[in-house]
This record gives structure tokens, C-alpha cells and sequence, in this order.
């Protein structure tokens, strides 16, 4: 999975960005760890990647979390 979603048609465009939504943070973590291991990326880039993975996560979190109070309780 990448962020690189152009070419594709509508359906298969709405289905990634779906899957983006939830799978972002992974992308995004994946993306940080290998360009510190192998493109030797300074510490404070990890740092950061780290930072936005765990706000989108706990965001999302929150979001499902408030969706699931609205419509099942």
C-alpha cells in the first residue's frame, strides 16, 4: 500500500483512499523506518513520522469510537 493513488478509476480510487484512512499510519511508520535504516534519514524524522502515526491512530480512534456511541447506543 502507498499514497500513490493516480491512474486509477473512480471505484478503485474511493476504495484506497478508504483504505488510507485506516491504514495511513502504517504507510506512514513503514515509509519512516525504512528511510532511516536504509537512506540513513536523520532521528528527528522517525521522531516525527512517529508522532503524526500516533495522532492519526488515536484521531481514528476517536472517530470510530463516537460513530459506534451515535448509531449503536
Amino acid at each position: 500500500m502507498s499514497f500513490e493513488l493516480f491512474g486509477l478509476n473512480r471505484i478503485q480510487l474511493f476504495l484506497g483512499c478508504m483504505t488510507l484512512v485506516v491504514a495511513g499510519p502504517a504507510v506512514i511508520m513503514r515509509n519512516a523506518i525504512k528511510g532511516r535504516l536504509v537512506e540513513q534519514r536523520p532521528g528527528h524524522w522517525l521522531a516525527l513520522s512517529t508522532a503524526i502515526s500516533v495522532t492519526w491512530s488515536f484521531l481514528s480512534g476517536v472517530f470510530l469510537l463516537n460513530f459506534y456511541v451515535a448509531f449503536y447506543t
